[in-house]
């Protein structure tokens, strides 16, 4: 590597570097900032109950671990101080630029690597999920990462190269364990290179088993702690089945994460996925004693009977997530990078500019004139992990945020293709210039188009997700406008009118909360939650039988809803019924997970009540 690489690799790290923290200042002025929800929150306590020294889960992991086990590392010793933890964050996206300019060194060259680190450090979707406390970005880096360290091996297959290569993947699976489709590829691949080097088969075995062994050494932790915690053979996590069955089931429509009944929680938050998979399961099964493994099962032999017995309608959705993953919208998983660029001027720059349209296409394009010039071993090891990682996320679900890792690989391809058409214009090759024009027009008009309506009909989600950024930081009054907002925009949303109600409710205007519970519940008869919050309402305003009814409806539509157990125990005594309000309480008691029995033990309203 020359002096003028070394400047211009140093100029890459800054400029990408540059442009992160510009995007993190601009972020630490939104709403956002500050008050994770869903999946990042779902980090977040399971990060704190690792930095409080709870290594060893109730269970199985239901999620993949690498993560949320770094940042509770990360808490454990600076705190949480969410500035800091994006910033680090960032500067592993950063180094995921420079692993992308050296992936397409080795595949191509240097002018190519040039191209694929400016896009590569100019790539929305990459800064904007760095900026999120997911796990999705750690495969940034390593996924150019493999391949580098892949290609390496094919060179030279000493035990070294091989082992860093089984490192690489242990820890990209411990992180998202898709990784784990391309494994046999990677080794059937390599074996054959090998072979047509004249290589030993004994040789060959041997570098399968360094790797395949370092990559066990990573992973064996993860699979010792769920047999510990869970009492059942789970590799790295149990939310394969489940995900596989939301993606694949007569409703699914490609993209969606959603599950058939809506999970309520009390205490700390959880996964609803997780939740909604354990309790329909276990109804199912008739059995409360079901292991992780044994839940995971029961939901892939669903998706896969549904397969077997509809295979023309399976065969058209997976036609349909293929089209939608290389479609040109960003997808919402939890928050929608789109409205989140009403936030960040650089976000909307580079989102109009350098869309996946072009990005995707130009990186399709790029690997069809690298298999047509060039097929060499690099470029059909770029081609198989390509198709393997896209086959990984279609057989599930597709979204944005899980779509984003295949740029670290279409990126490189997409610079081979700029080079080649400029290439080809300053050559006077007129068919392959035109042709790539032509086909690079095509493929751009075809993702644009929103075919299969994935693109929300309006803001009114993402109004309310911000309500709840400002609830969560009791700034009621902005809470109160964007709920509002997002009932302008959909007047029929429960979510924002139940929300809507609880900050009027905050405020201590009952009567107005009451009336906006009253609402709702007259548009959606079967919102539990909106039950539960009118019985706090007229309890407040002490009309105690009207509080009773509504604390019983909730409790008719979800009996396991603790918190409005526990109301309708003090209803009770509040009139004169001891009796009745003890067998409640005792009720919510036992039906409680173990996590929340020593907050309903401890409630100051039933002191009086024994204890057992």
């Amino acid at each position: 590597m020359d002096t003028k690489e070394k400047k211009f690799l140093i100029f890459l790290f800054l400029g990408a570097l540059l442009l992160r923290v510009f995007y993190l200042f601009e972020m630490t002025d939104s709403p956002y900032f500050g008050a994770p929800f869903l999946d990042e929150l779902y980090h977040l306590t399971w990060a704190r109950e690792i930095a409080a020294g709870e290594w060893i889960r109730h269970d199985a992991f239901f999620r993949a671990p690498l993560y949320s086990y770094l940042l509770g590392i990360f808490i454990r010793i600076f705190g949480v101080d969410f500035f800091l933890i994006r910033f680090i964050q960032h500067l592993f996206g950063a180094s995921g630029v420079i692993a992308i300019y050296f992936l397409a060194r080795r595949i191509f060259s240097a002018r190519e690597a040039r191209i694929a680190g400016i896009l590569a450090a100019c790539c929305a979707p990459f800064f904007f999920l760095e900026g999120e406390m997911l796990d999705i970005f750690l495969q940034f880096l390593f996924y150019p990462l493999i391949l580098i360290q892949a290609l390496r091996s094919l060179e030279t297959p000493s035990v070294k190269n091989c082992l860093i290569v089984g490192f690489l993947i242990g820890l990209s699976a411990i992180a998202r364990p898709n990784i784990l489709l391309f494994v046999p590829i990677l080794f059937i691949f390599w074996g054959y290179i090998w072979r047509k080097k004249r290589d030993a088969p004994i040789d060959l075995a041997f570098r399968w088993g360094v790797a395949f062994i370092a990559m066990l050494i990573i992973i064996l932790p993860a699979t010792i702690h769920n047999y510990l915690a869970g009492r059942t053979f789970v590799p790295i996590a149990s939310y394969g089945g489940v995900n596989f069955y939301i993606g694949n089931n007569p409703k699914s429509d490609g993209f969606t994460a959603r599950t058939a009944r809506r999970m309520f929680f009390f205490g700390r938050y959880e996964d609803s996925v997780e939740a909604f998979a354990r309790e329909e399961a276990s109804l199912q099964m008739g059995r409360t004693d079901l292991t992780a493994a044994e839940v995971s099962r029961y939901w892939g032999a669903r998706a896969m009977r549904w397969i077997l017995e509809n295979p023309r309608q399976w065969a058209a959705l997976m036609l349909r997530k293929t089209a939608i993953f290389f479609g040109n919208y960003e997808i919402k998983n939890n928050k929608n990078i789109y409205f989140v660029a009403r936030y960040s001027g650089i976000l909307r720059v580079f989102l109009a500019f350098l869309p996946f349209a072009l990005v995707g296409s130009s990186g399709l394009l790029g690997l069809f004139f690298a298999i047509r010039k060039r097929p060499s071993p690099e470029v059909w090891l770029l081609l198989l992990f390509f198709i393997t990682y896209t086959v990984s996320v279609v057989l599930f679900f597709v979204t944005a945020r899980y779509r984003a890792p295949v740029l670290t690989l279409l990126i490189p391809a997409a610079a081979y293709c700029l080079t080649t058409l400029w290439d080809a214009s300053g050559a006077g090759r007129h068919a392959t210039l035109f042709g790539g024009m032509v086909a690079l027009l095509v493929l751009v008009s075809i993702s644009i188009p929103d075919w299969f309506h994935v693109r929300p009909a309006n803001f009114s989600s993402d109004h309310w997700s911000v309500g709840n950024c400002y609830q969560e930081k009791d700034n009621l009054p902005l809470a109160e406008k964007h709920y509002r907002m997002a009932l302008t925009l959909d007047p029929d949303y429960d979510d924002a009118l139940n929300n809507l109600g609880e900050v009027l409710y905050k405020k201590g205007d009952y009567s107005s909360a009451l009336e906006t519970f009253k609402d709702l519940l007259r548009r959606h008869p079967d919102y539990v939650a909106g039950w539960n919050n009118l019985g706090v309402c007229y309890e407040d305003l002490s009309i105690f039988g009207k509080a009773e009814e509504a604390y019983r409806t909730a409790l008719i539509l979800y009996p396991a809803h603790i918190r409005a157990r526990l109301n309708l125990a003090e209803v009770l005594l509040k009139q004169g019924r001891p009796d009745e309000a003890h067998r409640e309480y005792d009720t919510a008691l036992n039906t409680a997970p173990p996590a929340l029995r020593p907050a309903i033990l401890s409630d100051k309203r039933f002191s009086a009540f024994p204890k057992p």
